[in-house]
This record gives C-alpha cells, structure tokens and sequence, in this order.
C-alpha cells in the first residue's frame, strides 16, 4: 500500500515538472487566474459569513453595526446583492427612502430575479405614494416566487389600492386553495369586502382567519366589527368582550364603547351602561361614551345622569351636536325652554343640514306655547329635508292649530 502511494506521487511530480518545463509561460498564465478565481471565492465566502452577520445585527435592531459590516463587505465583494439589499432595508427602516431605492436597485441590477429585492422596492415606493410603480414591483415578486403568500398580499393591497377592487378579489381567492393553512389570505379577502361596507360577505372570511390564527387580535377585531356591521350583535359582543378582557387591549376605549353598542343591540342596557361607565372613568375626555351614557340615563328617567353625561360630552367634543341634544331634551324636560332653546340653537349650527335640532326647537316653542315661532322653526327643518314626513306632519298640525286658534 505504501509502495502505490508512493508511486502514485511521484508520478504526479514527474508530470508537474514535466508541464513546467514544456510551458512554462501558459503555466504561469493558468496560475494567475487560478489564484485569481481563489481569490474571488474566498471573497464571496466572506462576504456571505459577514452578511449571515450583518442580517442577524439588523434583526435584532443593531443597525449601526449592521450598516458598518455591510460597508466593509461591499467593498469585499460589491457584486453581491444580498449586500445591496440589506443596505437597503437599513436604510428604509431609518426612513431614508432615497438611499433605500438606490442601494435596493442596485440589488435588482446585480440579480434581476431577486423576489426580495422587487419586494422591498415595492415598500419604498408605496411610501412615496407611488402606488401603481409599487404594484408592479409586488407582482414581479410575486412572479418570481408564487409560493410566497405575502408578495400575493401585497399585490392585492395595491390593486385595492389602485382602485381595482374586483381584480384583488379574483387574485386573492383563486390562491386560497393553494394557500390553505393561510389566515392572512383569508383576512385579507374579509378586509377587502370590508372596505366596500360588504359586511356580510367579510364575515365568513374573517372568522376563519381566526379561527385559524386565534392569537391574532386584529383579525378578531376585525370580525367583530364586521359581525356587528352585519347585524349580528350577539356574536360581536362575544368577540369585543375577549377583546377587552386582553391586557394588551384593556386601556382601548373605542372597544368598550364597541361592547356597549353590542349590549344595547340586544337590549341589555345595564351592562351596556357599566361598560360606557368604565370608559368614561378611565377616559373622561371620550365624549362618545358620555353621550351613549347620556341616551342611556335619558331612556331611564334619569336625568340627573343624563345632564352630567351631556354637560361633560360637550366638554370633551364641542364640536358635536349630541351633547348639545342632549342637554337640550334635558332641560325642556325640565321646564327650562331658554336653555333647552339655546342648546338646540348650538345643535342646529353644527349640523346645518340635520333637521332634528330644529324639530326639537319647535316642540320646544309649541309646548311653550309659542305656536307660530314653532311653525317657523319646522319650515326651516322641511328645507333642510324635504322628504322628512315628521316635519311635514309637525308642520301641518301646528298650522291647523294655529288656524284655529283665535
């Protein structure tokens, strides 16, 4: 065994000297470039560990040594695009969007069939409002690697987008039997029907996205707003009441607001009222839940709540009529038609096309016995709505009483 190994090697130095001495230049020659070609792969190898390194610096947020490794690879080895890429993406995450679509088309440049790389193009120009250059960057993605569900969802954002609703529709559910384990598709299907007030058809889509990601908060509050858009306030309350119930969620005022619409829905107006109260403890300047509270203690008799709900909803949203609603129905209820009139007066001027606060004036003034400021006031709410039949009917009895009257 020996003997052979050591034949075998001196076979293969007579043959080297052999080359050696019959060519010497040409084996010169062949040995730059083989260095050259060892050269080049200890570079790419390098270059590859230092961006195996530079990518885990990036996801875990250091993106100044990240930033400063991927500077020292690329002047290793500047035709690597995974490179360019990632200076791209540290760039796009410090908000310098020029510099991102510079380094990221760099990327594209070096290696055209990067689906990444199109991919994050598509980010940088959704967020210069570029939408139908970004739409064409996520199909490319998506093209170049269909197997990718995200690059298919961004595509269907960007159809939304774009205002081409229907296309988004028809390329996200001809995927779903492809994508069968994907929540995010199915979310994304009952997001769009959302969008059109498609309630109906949003549901099924969005309860099985979550039934199929349950950790997901959005999706569930997407469900439940939907359940409750579609009329069914018994499973959205279900919904909402988990959701509040979340530590993450707990401090979200406009989910238990949500709640108490739900309880008022199906006519539990006790717990509809604990809920707006917990709101309105936690939140005073949430003017929403003091008007909903308000209708509430008004619905009850008691107006001692309601005049506080309206007094503090007018506070905290001035700019909102309810409150001044409110403190109107309060006061004539009351016997105190100045204030009653005035507050609708303020009603009235913040929404000039609404003719309830001026309804409301009239019934004011009429039972003051004020008939005629009455009438004034309803034919001023039948030009703001002509098709109003109560006004019509208000306006035709006080006439008639008046008429009659001596």
């Amino acid at each position: 065994m020996n003997w052979m190994q050591d034949h075998k090697m001196r076979w293969v130095i007579a043959t080297l000297l052999v080359l050696l001495m019959g060519g010497c230049g040409t084996t010169h020659k062949k040995h730059d470039e083989w260095m050259s070609q060892a050269d080049g792969r200890w570079k790419q190898m390098r270059s590859g560990l230092m961006l195996n390194m530079a990518q885990q610096q990036f996801d875990t947020g250091d993106l100044d040594e990240s930033e400063k490794t991927v500077r020292d690879a690329i002047e290793l080895d500047p035709a690597n695009p995974g490179l360019h890429l990632l200076a791209g993406r540290i760039a796009l995450e410090r908000g310098k969007l020029e510099r991102a679509y510079g380094r990221i088309n760099n990327a594209i440049k070096l290696d055209p069939k990067m689906a990444l790389a199109h991919y994050f193009q598509g980010i940088v120009l959704q967020r210069w409002k570029q939408l139908e250059p970004a739409l064409e960057q996520y199909r490319k993605a998506y093209e170049l690697q269909p197997d990718n569900v995200n690059y298919l969802l961004a595509t269907g954002e960007m159809l939304v987008a774009t205002e081409q609703g229907d296309q988004a529709l028809q390329r996200l559910k001809s995927s779903l039997d492809y994508f069968g384990q994907s929540a995010g598709l199915r979310a994304a299907i009952g997001q769009i029907y959302m969008v059109r007030q498609d309630y109906t058809h949003a549901v099924p889509f969005l309860r099985q996205a979550s039934l199929m990601a349950p950790d997901d908060l959005q999706v569930a509050e997407d469900l439940a707003t939907a359940e409750f858009a579609a009329g069914n306030p018994l499973d959205a309350m279900r919904n909402f009441r988990r959701l509040c119930t979340e530590p993450k969620l707990s401090d979200r005022a406009d989910l238990f607001i949500a709640l108490g619409q739900c309880y008022e829905k199906l006519g539990q107006f006790d717990k509809a009222e604990t809920a707006y109260r917990k709101v309105t403890r936690a939140h005073p300047e949430q003017g929403e839940a003091w008007i909903r509270l308000g209708e509430i203690a008004w619905a009850k008799n008691d107006l001692n709540t309601a005049a506080l709900a309206a007094n503090r909803a007018i506070k905290a949203s001035p700019d909102r009529a309810q409150g001044y609603l409110l403190q109107g129905m309060v006061s004539q209820k009351r016997g105190h038609t100045q204030q009653a009139l005035h507050a609708f007066d303020q009603a009235a001027k913040l929404t000039p096309q609404d003719a309830s606060p001026l309804i409301l004036r009239g019934l004011a003034l009429e039972q003051a016995g004020h008939l005629s400021d009455a009438i004034v006031e309803y034919q001023q709410a039948l030009r703001r709505e002509p098709a109003d039949q109560r006004v019509r009917q208000l306006l035709a009895r006080a006439t008639s009483e008046h008429e009659t009257t001596p």
